[in-house]
């Protein structure tokens, strides 16, 4: 199972996948809001409506530009973004989206497999070797202030 190499890169894909929940519950909000001032004829509520759209549609953006930060640690592909590449034959879907099984896996399970490569990611920073372990080269110098 691989891991991430940097904490900034873990928080941006939680970042992204958060944001990719919004703009989807956002949006199915949008939805039932446009509809229930459609069958109630409230223009109070269609503006309400308009306005939860625009928000929607910005915070869409937002992630779409994020997206391309937040890279499989392992082929570098963006999990939480669309590309026209061919998904690997392990990649499933939910609901048929592939990113939104990769934001909720993310979130809930705290791991996700990527749709592109197939591999399964933890979403942890890897572990770095202490400094006692890096100290087996010849020129190392003891510290002496430990």
């Amino acid at each position: 199972m691989h891991h991430f190499r940097r904490r900034s890169q873990l928080l941006i894909h939680r970042l992204n996948a958060f944001s990719w929940l919004v703009t989807l519950v956002l949006a199915l909000a949008t939805t039932g809001l446009f509809l229930a001032a459609f069958l109630t004829y409230d223009r109070l509520l269609a503006l309400a409506g308009l306005a939860l759209a625009f928000s929607t549609l910005v915070l869409a953006i937002f992630q779409r530009v994020s997206a391309g930060g937040a890279n499989c640690p392992l082929c570098r592909m963006p999990p939480l973004g669309s590309k026209a590449c061919q998904k690997n034959a392990k990649a499933r879907a939910f609901l048929g989206s592939y990113r939104l099984r990769v934001s909720l896996s993310t979130l809930l399970l705290n791991r996700y497999r990527c749709p592109y490569c197939g591999e399964p990611t933890r979403c942890a920073v890897k572990a770095r070797p202490h400094e006692e372990d890096r100290s087996h080269h010849s020129r190392a110098v003891p510290n002496p202030f430990r």
